[in-house]
């Protein structure tokens, strides 16, 4: 009778797998990087413009669409990504990287890295630049 039932579970096991492993097969890759972070808007809280520290550009492909990938660090613990606007004008490519923060909070006060994937500029765009400014500095990609 144990062994019945044993060998039940078995084979319940076995397709409960078979049936999960199918239902997740799908051909996209979703890649994820460390520190991700999505754009967020402070609502009715009052808040402060954050600091944004860039560290690093890279161009990327996240299997649907190419992207930059967009690594720094906020200034303290409680500061979160606003928003990112393109401008291309004179041949250059330029974001603005906006962030705020909770001016009511008692935060860390360290560096916390982040990284963000800008996916609204086209592969033909991306492949036409090198550079990138970003708040006014200029970075290679």
């Amino acid at each position: 009778m144990l062994t019945q039932h044993l060998k039940l579970l078995a084979v319940t096991f076995a397709l409960a797998c078979s049936i999960c492993s199918c239902a997740s097969s799908d051909n996209k890759q979703h890649t994820t990087y460390p520190n991700q972070v999505q754009l967020t808007e402070p609502g009715a809280i009052p808040y402060t413009p954050g600091k944004v520290y860039i560290d690093a550009i890279k161009q990327i492909s996240t299997g649907a669409s190419d992207g930059l990938l967009i690594s720094g660090s906020f200034s303290d613990g409680c500061t979160h990504l606003q928003a990112v606007l393109h401008n291309i004008e004179d041949d250059s490519l330029s974001l603005k990287i906006s962030a705020w923060r909770n001016k009511e909070a008692v935060c860390t006060q360290a560096l916390v890295p982040f990284s963000f994937i800008y996916d609204k500029l086209s592969s033909q765009q991306l492949n036409s630049y090198s550079q990138v400014s970003i708040n006014g500095q200029t970075y290679s990609f």
